[in-house]
């Protein structure tokens, strides 16, 4: 979204092993990834946290907004989810700006989801975790990485909207995003 960044990216795989790159100056060019093992034998123990922030925003689907479900009833609970879990434990402020069934496509047009991040205090980071609902909708709906630019109704496109806004909102905000929780051939497409 900006080639002019310099910034640091960090990733942690399922084993716990952690990646970084950086880029520096301002071609835009990121370095390769580097690993930095997190396991019980290694001398880095800095287990990510996220208490340097203070106000911490997340766009999600039910999986950021605590849903669950009874008796065919899927209630969002926000005090439970682990947005809140995380805020309570790292002294942050946590804002949900998620709900249950959520799409790239659905968050941009409900009623409550865009309007709450737009009228909300801006965040120092968004944590977007949207996808999941996104894979129903098939691999036509994927799209391209032109979609981001363009505009287009599709995953990259819709997703693309909201990193825009949230720059527009806050554009001194770090961005983290989230894979879906998911091993399916659709999943791994949609998270690559």
């Amino acid at each position: 979204f900006n080639n002019n960044i310099e910034g640091t990216q960090i990733a942690i795989d399922n084993d716990n092993v952690m990646y970084h790159r950086i880029c520096w100056g301002a071609s835009g060019q990121w370095g390769a990834w580097k690993s930095d093992s997190v396991g019980e034998n290694s001398k880095n123990r800095i287990l990510p946290t996220l208490s340097l922030f203070q106000k911490v925003g997340v766009v999600g689907d039910s999986y950021a907004s605590g849903e669950l479900a009874f008796d065919g009833q899927y209630v969002d609970h926000y005090e439970i989810s682990w947005l809140q879990i995380l805020a309570r434990k790292d002294g942050f402020t946590g804002t949900n700006f998620s709900k249950g069934g959520m799409s790239t496509r659905t968050w941009l047009t409900n009623q409550n989801c865009m309007p709450l991040m737009q009228s909300s205090d801006a965040q120092e980071l968004y944590i977007l975790a949207l996808g999941i609902n996104d894979e129903a909708l098939g691999n036509s709906y994927i799209g391209n990485e032109a979609d981001i630019d363009n505009g287009a109704d599709t995953f990259y496109g819709n997703y693309g909207k909201i990193i825009k806004a949230i720059q527009a909102k806050s554009p001194q905000a770090k961005l983290v995003i989230a894979t879906i929780a998911d091993n399916s051939d659709i999943a791994t497409k949609f998270n690559e």
